[in-house]
């Protein structure tokens, strides 16, 4: 019964390696599954399973049963089914048949040991090497950010969210499918965020990093060495019990805070080596710049998007992260050859935490990382901006939620900060380096060794190490100043000719959509409404294009291409004249929308390339 297994494992190897290898190093098959043959079709060698006195598929047509169960999916207008349960998958393989070409099939295997018994029985090898399939292993410790990964990546194709539960083994994993179901839907929500709800904002960023080019050109390197401890310092309400005892680890510890906290250190006669900044929001200035006075000893770490005033005030050292993953400031990056290019997450904390890593800072130790309310309902330290902020009962309360804290017991927060644990967990479980959590309160942290803050001092910190960061700096000469900016101008231009090129393809296609809409009553035929598909498939073909080819312009716009594929999913498959009116008027919309980006987008060129010209001039001076 075994004979498919071979084949099965050679295709699994070229969609996922690391998974195929997993299955490799199994154990032998599990006891609890009883394999049977399938009785009445007499063409094929078919199996099913009885699995811990649970059957998974008829033991006598599989396929139809499958047929069956999955009719009620709307495979017209359906482009992201979730399926949770692989079982032998029957359903898997009637699911793709029955799922059009643009239609991502996402599969949660939720034991990996019934996984390699389908693997053994049943012929998988078309399925495998489907490419509108998506496999996603739950007890992979990256489980959570390779789904967010799938999520973003099909923005454009979330609707409605139909999620296929294999009922079979959902008998056997109930609270484990609800906990994945559940999941789904708060990435789902949460992926609006990580893509943008607003192009606008998106350009706002491009904007600030042109504006800070005078600080990216400057970016130097640090000449840390060895494995220093970092304090990696956040506002949660915690830190009022054990801040004082930083005073103790200066000079020991690399000490890097974020934004919200500094001025709070300073006053208390702490100075930290590095403050850091994420957001882009002029506010984070207002709040923690204008008027401040640091350290001139302090680096100023900022995200390269963040509002130019803070770099332009800031006294003292200053050096500009990219957020790797993102396509603007992974391009700027590699065109500028900055080094400092890394995942800096969804808050400034979890900026904190890769910096140290970039740094090569280890132990890396938490404090103030409470990410729950306080016991006294509050969210953050005293004596920063939210002092005396509480949880607000009266609002939104259904969306609270009760967590792990560090000491056994249940803490409130909100989901959120539950989103920023998780990334935590999972960038810990994926990490060389040793996390120490002494935050001393607040939730607990998967992968951390629990300590006090006294104690993580006295056993991990020690003397005799340079942490001056003012004077590790090796700051770029002219030569490399110059040798940046010529790269960077280089790579906007290719950027721009391309920028140009799409100028053409939206106005051909805005006319595309005026003459169908012209002749709609003509090419409209009842009994014939296909027909009007020979006039639609154009047109969807330049978006696919657009958004295919250029890749720049598509980071600039996801949020538009999001809208647009929700809306056309609204209307699904066309079925008259008034939803093909519906479909032209998202269509124009979109492409009013694309056109009015694209040239906002042309302007910041064009300013970039005054921006280059300008320090270039300032380095001739």
């Amino acid at each position: 019964m075994a004979h498919f297994f071979d084949k099965n494992i050679e295709q699994l190897k070229k969609r996922s390696a690391l998974l195929a290898k997993r299955i490799n190093e199994m154990e032998t098959p599990e006891q609890d599954i009883q394999v049977i043959k399938v009785i009445k079709v007499k063409d094929k060698e078919l199996y099913t399973a009885l699995y811990k006195n649970v059957l998974l598929h008829s033991k006598y047509d599989p396929a139809k049963e499958a047929s069956d169960k999955i009719s009620k999916i709307d495979f017209e207008s359906a482009l992201f089914i979730p399926v949770i349960g692989f079982g032998f998958g029957y359903h898997i393989i009637e699911i793709l048949k029955r799922s059009g070409e643009r239609c991502s099939v996402v599969v949660f295997i939720t034991d990996m040991k019934l996984f390699r018994e389908a693997l053994m029985n049943v012929d998988l090898v078309e399925v495998l090497r489907d490419s509108r399939l998506v496999l996603l292993d739950i007890e992979f410790d990256g489980f959570e950010k390779a789904l967010l990964d799938v999520i973003v990546k099909s923005s454009t194709k979330l609707g409605q969210l139909d999620i296929y539960e294999f009922e079979p083994e959902k008998r056997l994993y109930t609270d484990t499918f609800n906990k994945i179901r559940g999941r789904l839907i708060d990435i789902v929500k949460y992926s609006v965020k990580v893509v943008g709800n607003d192009p606008g904002d998106t350009l706002k960023g491009f904007k600030h990093i042109l504006d800070n080019m005078p600080v990216i050109i400057n970016n130097p390197k640090i000449g840390l060495k060895g494995k220093v401890p970092a304090i990696c310092v956040a506002a949660g309400p915690s830190l009022n019990k054990n801040m004082h005892l930083l005073k103790k680890a200066k000079g020991k510890a690399l000490i890097i805070c974020a934004d919200t906290v500094a001025e709070k250190l300073v006053k208390e006669g702490i100075i930290p080596d590095v403050i850091s900044v994420l957001e882009r929001e002029e506010v984070v200035y207002d709040y923690f710049f204008k008027d401040k006075v640091y350290p001139d000893s302090t680096l100023l770490v900022g995200g390269s998007v963040i509002y130019p005033p803070i770099f332009q005030e800031f006294k003292g050292p200053k050096l500009t992260a990219f957020r790797k993953p993102t396509c603007l400031e992974k391009y700027i990056s590699q065109w500028v050859k900055a080094d400092y290019a890394f995942d800096l997450g969804a808050s400034v904390a979890h900026m904190n935490t890769g910096l140290a890593e970039e740094l090569g800072c280890d132990p890396i130790i938490l404090i103030g990382q409470d990410l729950s309310f306080g016991n006294n309902g509050q969210t953050h330290a005293d004596g920063t901006i939210y002092d005396g902020k509480k949880v607000d009962t009266s609002e939104n309360i259904e969306e609270l939620l009760w967590i792990d804290g560090i000491n056994g017991e249940k803490v409130l927060t909100k989901p959120i900060w539950k989103y920023f644990l998780e990334w935590f967990e999972q960038k810990i479980a994926l990490s060389s380096r040793t996390y120490i959590n002494a935050t001393e309160g607040g939730a607990n942290i998967r992968g951390t060794v629990v300590k006090t803050l006294e104690e993580a001092i006295s056993e991990l910190c020690r003397e005799g190490v340079s942490l001056d960061l003012s004077k590790l700096l090796e700051k770029p000469d002219s030569c490399l100043k110059r040798e940046r900016l010529s790269s960077l101008r280089e790579g906007l231009s290719k950027e721009y000719n391309e920028l140009k090129e799409i100028t053409g393809i939206i106005s051909d296609t805005k006319k595309d959509i005026s003459n169908f809409d012209k002749n709609l009553d003509k090419y409209y035929n009842p009994d014939d409404v296909e027909e009007l598909n020979k006039h639609i498939i154009p047109i969807n073909a330049n978006i696919e294009f657009i958004y295919k080819e250029y890749k720049l312009f598509n980071f600039l716009t996801q949020s538009l291409y999001i809208t647009l594929g929700r809306e056309n999913n609204r209307i699904g498959h066309i079925k008259d004249i008034d939803d093909c009116r519906r479909w032209i008027e998202i269509q124009r919309s979109f492409f009013f929308y694309l056109e009015h980006v694209l040239q906002k987008t042309l302007d910041l060129f064009d300013y970039g390339f005054k921006k280059i010209a300008e320090v270039e001039a300032e380095l001739e001076v």
